[in-house]
């Protein structure tokens, strides 16, 4: 189903893009679309569009997102820095006096050492633990749907709302020397999400 809502919001967007500009950039004007121009092997950005904005061209990189993602603040990330290089070599290309090199590597200079910074080690060690908590999350629902096949929806649904880690590895535990399915529905609906 999340997939069907991502269709229809893309859909929406390729059919009435003015009204999104208008929506997260107010007085902006759509010109076109530009993600085709912008695709590499690792990276496929749902929709860059080129807007004016204040007598300027700028680029916005819209993600389509239905549903939370708890990987997305990497993967905008990642889109951040491929453009920066892109950005960086169409700079060198366009600038060719020696002046407007130095300002281009001059400008670019401040970022050769982005993965230095706090801000870019606390969103990698928050995407490692995203990355923990998912994978663990689908070993659970992989380990119950092996043992108890019938309860496989419960354990999705319980699971998706867990983000803590060290719980989900209790859960491994609690599941993997479960004997009957009727201890393991009790345990499942135990659970409380971390707004209950």
């Amino acid at each position: 189903m999340t997939a069907t809502w991502d269709l229809y919001a893309k859909d929406l967007l390729r059919e009435r893009p003015q009204d999104f500009v208008e929506l997260i950039l107010p007085g902006a004007r759509y010109i076109a679309r530009r993600e085709s121009q912008f695709q590499m092997r690792e990276i496929r950005l749902d929709r860059l569009i080129e807007v004016e904005y204040c007598g300027q061209r700028i680029l916005i990189n819209l993600e389509i997102q239905v549903a939370k993602d708890p990987r997305m603040g990497m993967r905008l990330l990642r889109y951040s820095l491929a453009a920066l290089a892109l950005t960086r070599l169409f700079a060198e290309l366009v600038f060719v006096s020696d002046i407007e090199r130095t300002q281009v590597v001059r400008r670019f200079a401040m970022l050769q050492n982005i993965e230095d910074t706090p801000t870019y080690k606390r969103l990698v060690q928050q995407g490692r633990i995203e990355g923990q908590v998912e994978g663990a999350r689908q070993i659970l629902v992989h380990l119950v749907q092996a043992r108890f096949p019938s309860l496989r929806t419960l354990a999705e649904k319980q699971f998706a709302t867990i983000t803590d880690l060290q719980v989900l590895h209790q859960a491994a535990s609690q599941i993997g020397s479960a004997r009957t399915a009727r201890d393991t529905r009790q345990y499942l609906q135990s659970l409380q999400s971390p707004s209950a």
